[in-house]
């Protein structure tokens, strides 16, 4: 498992989305994503390391069957408090989800995807960030 993000580096995280230049970049790369993916009501989303649950957001009030998995406890708690009982959060590394043991199974989920991972700049050596690859 990587990097896991604590309660500190949660509001860290938070806080990139209200830089207005981060943001219009997230809502410009929410809105292509939506454009290109067709979703339709009951359809099942599963958003891997969705962190504080920004990247549903903006797929709340769309019909859809939405889950995210993250590996910090303090993303998911953000995360629950942002989103309520509208989303169904797990705590489990993103390589859970390959795993035959899980009961979540990315191939019932469609889409299955990894938005948003933030990286960081004073994260990427702890996390064992080496320029372009892990």
């Amino acid at each position: 498992m990587g990097y896991v993000f604590d309660f500190k580096e949660a509001g860290h995280y938070d806080a990139w989305f209200s830089q207005p230049g981060n943001r219009h970049y997230f809502d410009l790369e929410i809105k292509l994503i939506l454009d290109l993916m067709d979703l339709r009501p009951g359809q099942r989303v599963l958003d891997i390391g969705c962190g504080t649950g920004m990247s549903l957001l903006p797929l709340l009030d769309r019909g859809l069957s939405l889950t995210g998995v993250d590996p910090s406890t303090y993303m998911l708690d953000v995360a629950h408090e942002r989103l309520g009982s509208r989303v169904d959060l797990h705590r489990c590394p993103a390589e859970a989800c390959r795993s035959r043991t899980t009961p979540l199974k990315p191939h019932c989920f469609s889409p299955a995807w990894n938005l948003r991972t933030a990286r960081p700049r004073p994260l990427k050596k702890r996390a064992g960030w080496h320029g372009n690859r892990w």
